[in-house]
């Protein structure tokens, strides 16, 4: 109703006028129709100046505003106003025709290309169409976008599909001129790692049509693509990291996944894809080796028949440094957490574990020193001293035995020097052991909650996997993700429970107990400045190892993967 009533009254839709640009058709100046309006305001102004005795000042007031806005308007009629809208002429606007030269156009059906196909398609009807109405510019792009004279002169074939940028780049290269509408000739999607929501929002913006163009078939029977690889860039010398891996694939075969450092082959597993189309996640263990960097290739063995091949390899970059990683490790009292944590992290040769066992109120063991002098003196007073680690474990170790300048060197730790800080539940630990009102507070991934009693209790719970659990590396037991949930279900429950606070904004959970008849989160992570922060809310670990028998090794493959993982995220 709104709009109806607004075209009766002023001619054009709202849309018009929002699109349009004011001009007036008369061709005189702007600032002439500014001047007599100004002089008649003037000359008004006099006249009723000379009358005001006989109508008071309201009615002299509001009779010169209506005599000034009257002249005004017939001023502005006589310079005749009109809207300027942008419209679509022949041979006056140009449309932008996008070709994928990306190396998947380079397979077909028969003896002919999808890049053939394309380029015969625009050549025979399409471009003589749009060059009989437009002004048609072409451009190829795979990596980086070309501007092509004419089709013959198409670019060899690139490695990457970057459709989001080669949009941008044509849309913002022809905001000084009028832009149709934009062709995009391509065989997929856009395989960049920064094509997000943000740059569709920009593309957008500009508000160009966008018409694709499809090429090839929508589905390939019998093929395998090797869609993504996450793994992390630096890893520890003698170690083995954990790649996520992730093949699209239109049905079921059995995949040959393998891992090359140039010529030696670092890995190799066989996996065995469902039935279905779609995406399947595996890991993969990777020896690292010997320090240096690492140009990691990880390929899949083409299928019988297979023709599009160029999609099953991905190249990723690893560095590994000479450095050991080293942790520093503080417990308030002996007990079998301590005992077992460094038994599983002892044998790492690319990990070393600090650590500091308060005896009495004024006496610590040292285990895992590199000298004398290492951790003589109890924890660190110094930053230097301090920030020399990598990550810093916090046991069942109450605050007050620290300084507050010390409390503060922590929360540098995690925020300046980009370290990790873990604490583990316990009697004298997180809450209880008066963490609260600390600055290293801040940098927890919960709220510590104020409690009218004990928040740790020595009563068994059980850890499952939360959602974000099961994507992560650090809480890993097996490579398949139903067998590794199926692992965590099989471990033995926890010897004790702490209660945490409220999970603050960011924090992801990748652990949950079930305590008690309610889930309570057990394992919780957060970005702090540069580093990272956990929360591990029990002392009970142990009981894994204890209950399972010796041969079992999933209490040291956690604890190895997860300080490793975490020591390894420094600078």
């Amino acid at each position: 109703m709104v709009s109806p009533m607004f075209e009766f009254f002023f001619k054009y839709s709202r849309a018009t006028y929002e699109r349009a640009e004011l001009a007036f058709a008369s061709g005189w100046p702007v600032w002439l129709l500014v001047t007599l309006s100004v002089a008649a305001a003037v000359v008004i102004g006099i006249s009723i100046w000379h009358r005001r005795a006989g109508l008071g000042l309201v009615r002299a007031t509001v009779l010169g505003t209506l005599q000034t806005a009257l002249v005004a308007a017939v001023l502005v009629l006589l310079w005749r106003p009109a809207l300027v809208t942008q419209t679509l002429r022949p041979q006056e606007n140009s449309v932008a025709v996008l070709l994928d030269t990306s190396g998947s156009m380079l397979y077909g059906d028969e003896d002919e290309s999808r890049l053939q196909q394309a380029v015969d398609s625009l050549t025979e009807s399409a471009l003589p169409a749009l060059e009989s109405q437009f002004a048609v510019n072409l451009f190829s792009f795979a990596g980086d976008l070309v501007e092509l004279p004419s089709l013959d002169q198409v670019p060899p074939p690139g490695p990457v599909t970057h459709i989001g940028e080669a949009l941008l780049n044509v849309l913002r290269g022809a905001q000084s001129g009028a832009v149709a509408a934009v062709v995009l000739v391509s065989d997929g999607a856009d395989n960049s790692a920064d094509f997000d929501a943000a740059k569709i929002a920009e593309i957008a913006s500009f508000g160009v049509p966008v018409h694709t163009v499809g090429v090839g078939e929508e589905t390939m029977p019998n093929d395998l693509e090797l869609e993504d690889v996450q793994l992390p860039s630096v890893g520890l010398a003698g170690s083995t990291v954990s790649a996520q891996v992730s093949i699209r694939h239109s049905g079921a075969a059995l995949a040959q996944l393998k891992v090359y450092d140039g010529d030696a082959i670092l890995a190799s597993e066989a996996i065995q894809l469902p039935g279905t189309t779609g995406v399947t996640t595996r890991w993969v263990d990777i020896d690292v080796g010997t320090a240096g960097v690492r140009d990691l290739k990880f390929a899949l063995d083409a299928l019988p028949d297979e023709t599009n091949v160029i999609n099953n390899s991905r190249l990723r970059p690893m560095e590994v440094p000479e450095q050991r990683r080293h942790i520093l490790y503080i417990e308030g009292e002996p007990r079998w957490e301590y005992k077992f944590i460094r038994r599983a992290i002892d044998e790492n040769p690319a990990v070393r574990v600090a650590s500091l066992l308060k005896t009495t109120p004024n006496k610590f063991y040292r285990q895992g020193v590199e000298s004398p002098d290492e951790l003589v003196d109890g924890f660190p007073t110094e930053e230097l001293a301090l920030f020399r680690y990598d990550a810093l474990m916090i046991g069942s170790f109450e605050a007050a035995a620290l300084t507050p300048a010390q409390h503060d060197m922590i929360r540098e730790f995690v925020s300046r020097r980009g370290g990790s800080l873990l604490m583990l539940g316990g009697r004298r630990g997180i809450t209880d052991g008066g963490w609260g009102p600390t600055s290293v507070a801040e940098v927890l991934p919960v709220r510590l909650p104020e409690l009218d009693g004990p928040s740790f209790v020595r009563e068994p719970a059980k850890a499952v996997l939360a959602t974000a659990g099961r994507t992560s590396a650090m809480t890993r037991l097996e490579a398949d993700d139903k067998a590794n949930e199926a692992s965590w279900a099989e471990l033995p429950e926890l010897a004790d429970f702490q209660t945490l606070g409220e999970r603050k904004p960011g924090a992801e959970v990748l652990l949950e107990a079930e305590f008690g008849g309610r889930t309570e989160p057990l394992l919780v992570h957060q970005r702090y400045g540069l580093g990272n922060a956990y929360v591990l809310a029990t002392g009970g670990t142990w009981r894994w190892q204890m209950q399972l028998p010796h041969e079992d090794q999933r209490h040291e493959t956690f604890w190895r993967q997860f300080l490793q993982a975490a020591a390894t995220t420094a600078p």
